[in-house]
């Protein structure tokens, strides 16, 4: 072999070795933007669906003989005793889903039949609340009347009251009247209108010497329910 085909050979090989050492050399390629993690999933928001109804959503009152259960559709929203020797907690319930009530006072000198110095708490022509506290801090239970099938809430939207059992003034009861037995009504007549009350719910605190029923009851002109309310009482010597 001469000395000129040797040079040759020495440079190739030194070419192959100077690109090995260069490829062992270069960086390793980035990945793309394609193939990076994807973020993390931000957590979902809960809907205004899912929240809990509050007192402004109510669309329905139930009176018990002892208290208001407020209904915002199947959901129970409050029970709000009627039985308390105040009623403070109460009424500020019902006028946060019913709005402002109108207000009377019937001071001691004021004298009125069958009356002792009270707050009359009114939400227009439906609903009504008499507050004795003022007069006997032993006198617990506070007078109600339904006297509307419903009544508008704070936001103007329709608020259905009844009684235990679904029964709403306008409603016919005819059958409850028939059904029920003697010692949980009474009834008078006066100009042929006939006046029946029927006890809807019996409230057994009430002792009665006389050996009347008092509880939750409505009053009905014939079979048409006009009025609900606790405590009303029948058969009862009581003159109030």
């Amino acid at each position: 072999m001469s000395i000129r085909s040797t040079r040759v050979v020495v440079v190739a090989s030194a070419l192959a070795v100077a690109a090995l050492v260069l490829a062992g050399c270069a960086p390793e390629p980035t990945p793309s933007s394609s193939a990076a993690a994807p973020p993390e999933a931000a957590s979902p928001t809960p809907s205004a669906s899912s929240a809990e109804p509050s007192l402004a959503d109510v669309d329905r009152i139930s009176l018990s003989v002892s208290a208001f259960t407020l209904y915002a559709g199947e959901t129970q929203v409050a029970a709000l005793s009627t039985d308390d020797a105040t009623i403070d907690t109460t009424i500020d319930a019902l006028t946060e889903a019913l709005g402002a009530p109108e207000t009377e006072t019937l001071a001691e000198d004021d004298p009125a039949q069958c009356a002792q110095a009270n707050i009359t708490y009114s939400w227009g022509e439906a609903l009504r609340i008499v507050d004795y506290t003022a007069a006997d801090p032993d006198f617990d239970t506070a007078t109600i009347r339904l006297l509307a099938a419903t009544v508008p809430s704070a936001s103007g939207a329709a608020v259905r009251l009844e009684g235990v059992g679904g029964n709403a003034v306008g409603d016919d009861i005819a059958t409850l009247i028939e059904d029920t037995p003697p010692s949980d009504k009474e009834g008078f007549e006066v100009d042929g209108v006939a006046t029946n009350t029927i006890i809807l719910e019996r409230d057994d605190r009430i002792e009665d010497p006389s050996g009347g029923v008092w509880g939750l009851a409505a009053v009905a002109d014939g079979s048409i329910v006009s009025v609900i309310g606790a405590p009303m009482f029948v058969n009862s010597a009581a003159d109030c």
